[in-house]
């Protein structure tokens, strides 16, 4: 275990998390596949994978790539650095309130593809 502000920090929380972030990705991209309707619509993959989706309208199809990929892995990591904190509700009530807003947001702008 390592010490973090004099406390001991449970370093499998973060590792499972990720884990966990790394298993969900291939789930929820089959489930927004399915509900675009076969790639006819974006709007199930601007709910799910909104900050991808912003860079990609915005011109940073690059960074957009890795958002995709490394968005729910950062979301599994985040939510276990918090849990082994202990301050594990308030964190991913943020991370679902910024999540939301920003696919809110990306749906409200009503992006095209570019092209």
């Amino acid at each position: 275990m390592l010490k973090v502000c004099g406390e001991e920090f449970k370093l499998r929380y973060p590792l499972l998390g990720f884990f966990v972030g790394v298993a969900a990705f291939p789930l929820c991209f089959i489930v927004a596949a399915f509900f675009s309707g076969g790639g006819h619509s974006e709007m199930s993959f601007r709910i799910t994978f909104p900050y991808a989706m912003l860079c990609h309208f915005g011109g940073f199809q690059l960074l957009g790539s890795v958002l995709f990929f490394l968005q729910l892995p950062f979301y599994g990591l985040a939510a276990g650095l918090t849990l082994a904190n202990d301050c594990f509700r308030w964190s991913v009530i943020g991370l679902a309130i910024t999540h939301l807003l920003t696919a809110l947001w990306l749906i409200a702008l009503n992006f095209h593809a570019p092209g």
